[in-house]
């Protein structure tokens, strides 16, 4: 089971490892297949995210999280790109 790994009382971050378990679990419910680790690293690019990152932050997870239900969905690459080019606007 993935466990949050404390570094400081200020921090939270969950590791690269644990992400990756987390993220299967959505993008492939009730199966014990695994996302790979450029998998994990296309979609963090795709967010936008620092490289090599270690330890992931909880709103890094949550979006993260967002592609995996995307991609369990039935989602495609164009239309997650389309849509976080959409968020970007309206945050700007």
């Amino acid at each position: 089971m993935p466990q949050t790994v404390t570094f400081t009382g200020t921090f939270y971050g969950i590791s690269r490892n644990d992400a990756i378990t987390i993220l299967s679990q959505i993008r492939y419910p009730g199966s014990q297949r695994q996302i790979g680790r450029t998998t994990l690293w296309r979609w963090r690019d795709l967010l936008g995210l620092k490289p090599r990152t270690q330890v992931f932050y909880e709103d890094e997870m949550e979006q993260l999280k967002e592609v995996a239900r995307h991609y369990a969905f039935g989602g495609t690459e164009s239309q997650l790109i389309e849509r976080l080019k959409q968020k970007k606007a309206e945050v700007n």
